[in-house]
C-alpha cells in the first residue's frame, strides 16, 4: 500500500493494531493491479490508499491522490453520500 510519508508511521501502527486484533482485510493490492481504475479496485473489495483521482462528483483531487486516505474493505464498508452508495454492490452491507 502506498501512503504519503507524513502519515506512513501512523498508518503502519494502525495496521499493526488491526493485525493484532485479527481484523479481516480482504486484500491489499496496488491500484496498478486494476490499471489505475479505482472503481475496479473498490468493487474487488481491495483495501488501498494512493489512487490518483478526484473527489467523487467534483474536480478537486481526493485525499487518496496524495496518499492521505485509506479505504479498508470498500465493498463491505462502502462510500455513502446522500443516497449514493459506491460501489452499489456494497448496499447489502449497510
Amino acid at each position: 500500500m502506498i501512503v504519503h510519508k507524513s502519515v506512513a508511521e501512523e498508518i503502519l501502527e494502525i495496521f499493526k493494531q488491526l493485525f493484532d486484533a485479527k481484523f479481516p482485510i480482504a486484500k491489499i493490492k496496488l491500484i496498478d493491479e486494476y490499471n489505475g481504475e479505482d472503481r475496479l479496485s473498490v468493487a474487488d473489495n481491495n483495501t488501498s490508499a494512493f489512487v490518483f483521482r478526484s473527489i467523487i462528483g467534483q474536480s478537486q483531487l481526493s485525499f487518496h491522490a496524495y496518499g492521505l486516505a485509506v479505504d479498508i474493505n470498500p465493498l463491505l464498508n462502502p462510500f455513502v453520500e446522500d443516497k449514493e452508495v459506491i460501489p452499489s454492490a456494497g448496499k447489502k452491507y449497510l
